[in-house]
Parts: structure tokens; sequence; C-alpha cells
């Protein structure tokens, strides 16, 4: 029986580090570590088949306001209730990660960047739509979102494409959320999401903007 007991302790103890490493602490999504792994592998598989992949950045606006005004527990809750109707527009295979703070980032394969935007308008849509209650009113968020997709490479040689792949296989076998190699695309694609996010802020906020470059 005591065998039987620390076996099961033990194996809850590895669960519980096992999801610890993977998904962010508060709202029990992937972190940012586990998100560039396997976005790396989903490039990689992306570029070799020939394959759509579109990546979605977005931000809460004025998300400082909402800890001022409200506390940093109503600012908890929004994150929660933000990550909870953006589940509902997505997909199992999607991958949905906080990148940090208020930010966001989803891969979306198969998906080109303007079914990406279909998938945008849909959360900031359903923001819109679904206030969160607070004791003293209902708290409406609002986001701003920026894309970027596999479409913003074309152009690019199969010498790329391939560093590419290379760098998908070693992120299988790496610990470290960066491959650090040369001509990380990801890294390229996530910035021009990044870029359109800050674009659509810069827009008026509540709103989405698709990369207007190539890497």
């Amino acid at each position: 029986m005591i065998v039987l007991i620390d076996v099961t302790e033990r194996t809850r103890l590895q669960e519980e580090l096992r999801q610890m490493a993977y998904h962010d602490g508060l709202t029990r999504i992937y972190n940012r570590m586990h998100y560039m792994k396997q976005s790396n592998l989903l490039l990689s598989e992306a570029l070799k088949h020939g394959e759509d992949l579109a990546f979605l950045m977005f931000d809460i606006d004025h998300f400082k306001r909402i800890n001022d005004i409200y506390g940093h527990d109503i600012g908890d809750q929004a994150l929660l209730y933000i990550v909870a109707i953006c589940k509902e527009a997505l997909r199992p295979e999607d991958l949905f990660a906080r990148y940090g703070g208020e930010e966001f980032v989803v891969a979306l394969p198969g998906y080109s960047a303007a079914m990406a935007v279909h998938v945008a308008e849909r959360i900031r849509s359903n923001l819109a739509q679904q206030p969160m209650p607070v004791p003293e009113a209902d708290l409406y968020i609002t986001a701003s979102f920026g894309i970027a997709a596999t479409e913003h490479l074309h152009g690019f040689n199969e010498t790329i494409e391939n560093d590419a792949i290379t760098a998908g296989e070693a992120a299988a076998t790496s610990d470290s959320s960066d491959t650090g190699e040369r001509g990380d695309l990801l890294q390229r694609l996530l910035k021009l999401a990044d870029r359109a996010l800050y674009d659509a802020k810069g827009s008026g906020r509540d709103t989405i903007c698709v990369s207007d470059q190539k890497v």
C-alpha cells in the first residue's frame, strides 16, 4: 500500500511539473516557451508541405486602466474571461498561448492571413458583445489584433525554407524556446504580427491589422 501511494504521489508531482513547464500559471493555456517550440514545428511542417499557417497576436486595450480602476484581482479575472471567449472561437488544433502580460498569440494551421482575419473578428466581436460582469457594472473589454502568415514568406528560395525545417527539427529536441539560429522565420513572422498589432493600436485600437510586409 505504501509503495502504491508513493508511486501515485510521484505521478501526480510529475504531472504538476509538466503542467508548469508547458502552461501559464494563471490562464492555464500554453506559455511562451512551449508555444515557440510547438510553433517552430508547425512552421517547418507548413513549409515542407506548402500549407498555410497564420499567426495572430492580440493585446488587451488599456489593460493597465482595468488594473488601476478595479484592482489586480479583477485584472486577473479579465484575462481568464478573455481566454474563455477566445477558446470558443478557436479550433482544437490551434495553438493558443499567453505571450506575456496582457498579450496573447495564436498559431492557426491551414489558415491564410485572410482566414485569420475572420478568426480575429470573431474574437473581437464576441468581446464587444459579451461584457464581463463586475460588482460596479459590466466591464467592456476590447483588444487590438495583428496578423502575419506564411504567405508573407513568398519569394524566399528553397534554402531559406530548408533553414526553417532544420530549425523546427532542432526545436523538437531542444528545451530552448528559440533555436537562436540565423534565419529564424518564426521570429520574423511573429515580429511582423507584432508590428501589425501596434499598427492596430495606432489606428484607434479595437481593430485588426494584417502585415503588409514580407520577410
